[in-house]
């Protein structure tokens, strides 16, 4: 059974301050509409593009690539209003000019009509490579003659755009005829010496379509004929544009130059040899047809001067070097092109001098003036005041309807956020990053709306006036606000600090910035009652990384003063004698009030910290782009305790002196890899000896004996029992505990889950690292530490970096050894931390890997975890 074909894409009727009118054209790029500016009350020309890949990295592209062509301004430049996207398709909005296409024009033309047209052409093409756009596909039907006699460069840059566009997408077949609407003189058929003639069949305006009542549908449009002539294309050269473009050629081949036919990137010279076959062609010069893909030659153009009697011999020279095969025997620049042309130009100007004008003209000039003043006087000011109202209501209105728009998409972004999250935590990756990806490309997509919202009502604020119109301003302020709050959602924070910075200044009452620091409402109690509590902000500090702040009292437990804490990353600490002090991490978000009962342990076993319930931020917080595990959202814990030190050689010593001879060999430390070697090797009289070996440099220390390390000057002689013990298994670690739970050591001992110790590691912010954003070479020790010298690589004693110590106190969570973790899921062997022989970037909280039961590094030990009662 015959398929039935998928319905066309249809723009909406309206969409934003645009009001579609009739279509205009489409080809290769989309379809071109007439549209209403209902704010501005101007008519339009409305571009959607065709083809643009769904994937969010391509569209970020294609509006990358919009943005720079919309900042080609000039009088010879057709000018992009707005780059935006509706139904999921972009668009670009540019002046509507009546006028027509220089391929339309009678040819030839005069030489001398040509070179003025070329001067325009030069100058726009000039103020284009000044911003870094090329045009990439100049020809006739991209350039348009305007009514008043104005030379404007059409579709700048939109062939790359298309190229964005269709770069995930397959190339469509070759294309026989150009498309309806479509100014090209490409016209392949079969192949013939002699010049081709086509009549293509053009939408052309109807003479009442000028002034179209907003709101009507769009209307059916006049066809014209016209009629192009060139020579024609081999049929192996008839290319449709999307195989140009996927073989890196963007552009039209008649038209394209010789380097950019071949594959090579297009530039400022491939503008200006497409330019002067343009050019070349007003004038009545036969255009040759494009290169063959083999063998390579250079395209022959005749000189100028000789094809077309009467042309001016040096205008015929300056095409000459346009249309040169080597790039470098061209122009250097557009501007060097407008000089020469311009030259030219000044040798056969004649000045004309303006007739006078009547005398009754200029006296009844000086006697309307007076008229004319009263006139404004009287009646300019509520005229205007009325019209820039009207304005900022049109603007308000449509803005409205955008924000509307953006506003349905809020929950169906949380909707995937959470059933991505949960997938993540449970280990479902394969289900959670469709859902992710989903979840990102609605967000961007809300974002890219209420961006539109905002540029329409600022646009509307600067024409009315900042100031005048506080309805207005209070609602570009708000429409900001929403921005902040999708770009903090999204951790976007450039844009993010960009928006806050700008609300700032548009909203000097604070107004609307003032709910960005929105206080948080504290209440806080303990069991028991009674607790002092001190708080901590962690802040930026002056020329440096941020830190907490000195400890300030700031209530007692239970809390009923009402008390706030500004937003923000806080570490309280609970007081209460007799019992230990507990430290309590907590991110605040604004204007919430923020409730915690925290109990108050009587005695936690030394070494230990007691962690309470608590939320905290879990996963990776960095760009897509390079995020390589769980994005970062909030989890929460209940009650454990952690040791405040890796377990030592020392404390493994004393278990492995309990063990039966038979299990104690077992159990001896001892792993080898690419790092070299570390393990504990026996005496015969007991004791042991530690042994090092890494790059040909081998230590060796007995019980008893400090051990000196080489290429340091730091920490040089240290007592390697107090070094974190490694070349450990994940089974001997667990074995390690089990006998500290069976003989009352640590009662509830056990592995740190990947949650627990992540919580302990950060508190409950997004920091990198223990202490903060960044690790500098004596915070922790990594490969960094000691300046990588392999004579000064190896562990040092627990606790000898104190300042990556974490929000609770724990220290070497990033560092000195790997430790071994279990899964949340299924209790799998994981690890965290890094180590002494690894970068920052490895000593990070949120990199966490995955190991097998028995394997043994001689730089991965392990940390003790406790469950509470």
């Amino acid at each position: 059974m015959k398929s039935e074909p998928l319905p066309a894409w249809q723009p909406p009727e309206a969409f934003g301050e645009y009001r579609l009118l009739q279509p205009l054209g489409r080809g290769a790029m989309g379809e071109v509409y007439l549209a209403h500016d209902t704010v501005l009350d101007r008519l339009v020309a409305v571009k959607f593009i065709a083809g643009v890949a769904p994937d969010e990295v391509q569209r970020e592209r294609f509006r990358t690539e919009a943005r720079a062509i919309a900042r080609v301004q000039h009088p010879n430049v057709v000018g992009i209003h707005r780059v935006g996207e509706v139904k999921d398709r972009p668009y670009l909005v540019s002046e509507f000019l009546r006028g027509q296409s220089l391929d339309r024009l009678p040819r030839p033309l005069p030489w001398t009509r040509v070179l003025e047209l070329g001067v325009g052409l030069a100058k726009g093409l000039a103020a284009a490579h000044r911003q870094g756009v090329l045009h990439r596909d100049l020809k006739p039907a991209n350039a348009l003659l305007t009514e008043d006699g104005q030379v404007k460069l059409l579709d700048f840059g939109v062939a790359k755009l298309l190229d964005v566009a269709m770069a995930v997408h397959p190339p469509e077949a070759p294309r026989a005829v150009p498309l309806e609407g479509e100014a090209t003189v490409d016209v392949p058929g079969t192949v013939d010496t002699s010049r081709r003639t086509a009549t293509i069949a053009v939408p052309e305006p109807s003479a009442n379509t000028e002034r179209s009542t907003p709101g009507s549908r769009p209307r059916t449009m006049d066809v014209v004929q016209r009629t192009v002539t060139s020579l024609p294309l081999p049929p192996e050269q008839l290319l449709g544009p999307a195989e140009l473009l996927s073989t890196g050629r963007i552009g039209t081949p008649l038209y394209m130059a010789p380097e950019v036919w071949r594959g090579e990137p297009a530039t400022v010279r491939s503008d200006l040899f497409s330019l002067g076959v343009l050019l070349y062609e007003l004038c009545g010069g036969p255009t040759p047809g494009p290169l063959a893909e083999t063998p390579p030659r250079p395209r022959t153009f005749e000189p100028l001067d000789a094809a077309v009697p009467g042309v001016d011999a040096a205008f015929a020279a300056v095409l000459a070097r346009c249309l040169a095969h080597d790039p470098f025997a061209r122009f250097e620049s557009a501007d060097a092109l407008r000089e020469a042309l311009e030259s030219i130009a000044s040798r056969r100007a004649t000045p004309a001098l303006a007739p006078p004008r009547p005398r009754w003209l200029r006296v009844t000039r000086v006697l309307a003036l007076p008229g004319l003043a009263v006139a404004i006087l009287l009646g300019g000011d509520w005229w205007g005041d009325r019209s820039r109202r009207v304005d900022a209501e049109q603007a308000m209105a449509s803005a409205a309807a955008i924000v509307d728009e953006g506003q349905a998409l809020d929950a169906r972004i949380e909707a995937l956020r959470t059933e991505a999250f949960t997938a993540f935590d449970t280990d479902r990756f394969t289900e959670a990053l469709p859902l992710w990806g989903q979840a990102l490309e609605l967000g961007a997509k809300q974002a890219r709306r209420y961006q539109d919202a905002s540029e329409l009502l600022e646009a509307a604020r600067t024409r009315v006036g900042r100031g005048t119109n506080p309805t207005l301003d209070q609602r570009v302020a708000e429409v900001l606000l929403q921005r902040i709050l999708i770009a903090e959602r999204d951790r976007d924070f450039r844009t993010r600090t960009a928006l806050t910075q700008h609300l700032e200044a548009l909203d000097p009452s604070g107004t609307t910035s003032r709910k960005l620091t929105a206080p948080v409402r504290m209440e806080l109690d303990s069991d028991p009652p009674g607790a002092a509590i001190q708080v901590e902000t962690f802040a930026s500090q002056p020329g440096g990384p941020p830190r907490w702040s000195e400890p300030r009292a700031f209530d007692t437990t239970p809390m009923t003063s009402g008390l706030t804490l500004e937003p923000g990353s806080h570490r309280l600490t609970f007081t209460l004698p007799g019992r230990p002090p507990v430290r309590y991490p907590v991110l605040l978000t604004r204007g919430e009030t923020f409730q915690a009962k925290v109990s108050i342990p009587e005695h936690v076993p030394d070494g230990y910290v007691y962690v309470p319930p608590g939320r905290f931020l879990y996963g990776s917080g960095n760009d897509e782009s390079v995020r390589r595990t769980r994005p970062i959202h909030q989890l929460a814990t209940g009650a454990f305790l952690i040791a405040r030190h890796e377990v030592t050689y020392a404390d493994w010593l004393a278990w492995l002196r309990e063990l039966p001879a038979s299990e104690r060999d077992t159990r001896r430390p001892r792993g080898t890899n690419y790092f070299g070697t570390i393990e504990l090797r026996p005496a015969k009289d007991g004791t042991w000896t530690f042994h090092l070996e890494h790059e040909g440099v081998s230590y060796q220390a007995r019980e008893g004996e400090p051990l000196r390390y080489q290429d340091r000057t730091l920490r040089a002689e240290q007592d390697w029992r107090r070094f974190p013990v490694s070349g450990i298994s994940w089974e001997d670690a667990r074995a390690y505990i089990a006998w500290l739970d069976a003989t009352g050591r640590v009662p509830r001992a056990r592995l740190c889950t990947e949650l627990e110790w992540e919580r302990a590691a950060r508190g409950a912010d997004d920091r990198d690292y223990p202490h903060g954003p960044t690790l500098a070479p004596d915070d922790a020790n990594f490969d960094a530490t000691y300046g990588r010298k392999p004579g000064a690589f190896g562990p040092d004693a627990v606790g000898s970096h104190p300042a990556s110590d974490s929000p609770f106190g724990v220290a070497d969570l990033s560092g000195n050894v790997w430790e071994w973790l279990v899964t949340d899921t299924n209790g799998a062997p994981a690890y965290g931390g890094g180590s002494f022989y690894q970068d920052a970037l490895t000593a990070r909280a949120v990199n966490h890997g995955t190991g097998e039961p028995r394997t043994r590094f001689p730089f991965i030990g392990m940390r003790v975890c406790a469950s509470v009662h």
